[in-house]
Parts: C-alpha cells; structure tokens; sequence
C-alpha cells in the first residue's frame, strides 16, 4: 500500500509539474514558409483562390489519410473547405480575403482547437517569377500540455507547408 502512495503521489507530481511548466511557455505559433515558382501572380492565383483545387496541392491529401473527406461552399470570401478523415483532425478553412496579384487570407479550425488560427499565401512578383509565402499563426490557449507540443507543431507544419509548396510549384508550372 505504501508503494501504491508513492507512486499516485509521483503521478500527481508530475501531473502538477507539467501544469505549472506550461503556464511559463508560450502559447502561440507562427509558422512560414516560402519558395519561388516561375510563374506570375495570375497563375498562381487560382491554385489558391478555388478551395477545390486545394487537394491537388496541399500535403494533407489521400496519401496521408486515405479516408479523407473534403466538402466545399462556395467561391471568392467566404468559400469554405470542410474535411475529415481517420488522421485527420476535422476542420474548416473559411476564406477571407482573395486578390489575384497578391494571394488570400483564411481562418482555420480544427475541431480540437479553441480559437481559430489565421493564415494566408501571399505573392510578391519578381520579374519572371513569384514569392509565395504561406502562413499560419494562432493560440492554443491555456491547455498546458498543447504548450508543451508547440515546437513539435511549429516544426511539422513548417515541414507539411515545405511539401504543400513543392506540389504547387510543381502544378503551377507544369500547366503555365
């Protein structure tokens, strides 16, 4: 029985600890990526603008999560693209700005999430080619244990954008 209190008492120790610890840690992120597709603005624009076209593109398609399941409604601000699947947190990406010269901006939220994040792909024209940024910042809240993960989130996001801009790229300038 001794060794039963010490253990629960370690448990809650460590329970406590991680509290506390995630109290003093930050709670949001900030994730960008960038690369250089050889195309201009207006070519890019619709990869990004038309919601349908995303899963052509982004990283969280069929091959990570075969049961995906993507709805979408309708065009320009305020177009939504809805999923889910078996590893795929469920979610809402809402358009909120859309300008062909220089990208769009969107809410996101996930089901687990409390507040939504906001991201956006941006162009910045370069002679021949174009900039394109895509960013995505928000607050995980209180919740110290999703605090505790922020640098593992940060990285895998950067890592899925990384991929989500290769496949553009590699759409973009095969069809210009």
């Amino acid at each position: 029985m001794k060794i039963f209190r010490i253990a629960l008492l370690c448990v809650c120790g460590i329970i406590v600890c991680i509290f506390i610890l995630g109290q003093f840690l930050r709670s949001s992120w900030h994730v960008e990526r960038t690369i250089a597709i050889d195309a201009k603005p207006e070519a890019i624009y619709p990869w990004v603008a038309e919601l349908e076209r995303w899963p052509e593109w982004m990283p969280w398609d069929k091959q990570r999560d075969k049961n995906a399941e993507y709805t979408f409604a309708g065009n320009g601000v305020g177009a939504t693209m809805s999923w889910h699947g078996k590893k795929l947190d469920p979610g809402t990406l809402t358009l909120t700005r859309s300008e062909p010269a220089l990208g769009v901006e969107y809410t996101l939220q996930f089901a687990s999430m409390g507040d939504p994040g906001k991201g956006a792909i941006r162009f910045k024209s370069e002679g021949r080619s174009t900039q394109v940024t895509w960013q995505n910042e928000g607050d995980v809240g209180w919740n110290p244990m999703s605090r505790l993960m922020m640098s593992l989130i940060e990285s895998a996001l950067g890592r899925d954008f990384e991929i989500g801009l290769k496949h553009l790229k590699q759409r973009v300038e095969t069809r210009s």
